[in-house]
């Protein structure tokens, strides 16, 4: 059987020459994908913004309900400890006048 004949790459450099960019023209390319990617969001994406909003708002205002049962048991507690301190001083008045 004869040897198939392959076709040996040549030493010539297939590989362009690498330049260096400028590093303007590097923002110029970035600022251009960037508003390719930009012009490119569907309303689904927009959908999905307003629903990563919409998630935050509701843990917020969880958290501030939270904060304002915590705040109404305080208000408890410190009247609580009001009625006390205005009953020992009633009490105090009522032995001192007799």
């Amino acid at each position: 059987m004869a040897k198939r004949k392959t076709n040996k790459p040549t030493n010539e450099r297939t590989i362009p020459k690498r330049r260096s960019i400028p590093v303007n023209e590097v923002e110029q390319i970035v600022d251009r994908a960037v508003k390719d990617v930009k012009a490119s969001l569907t309303i689904y994406d927009d959908r999905l913004e307003v629903l990563q909003s919409l998630e935050r708002n509701e843990a917020h205002i969880e958290d501030l309900e939270n904060m304002l049962h915590q705040a109404k048991l305080t208000n408890k507690r410190i009247r609580s400890d009001l009625a006390s301190i205005n009953l020992a001083i009633t009490r105090q008045l009522e032995l001192d006048g007799q």
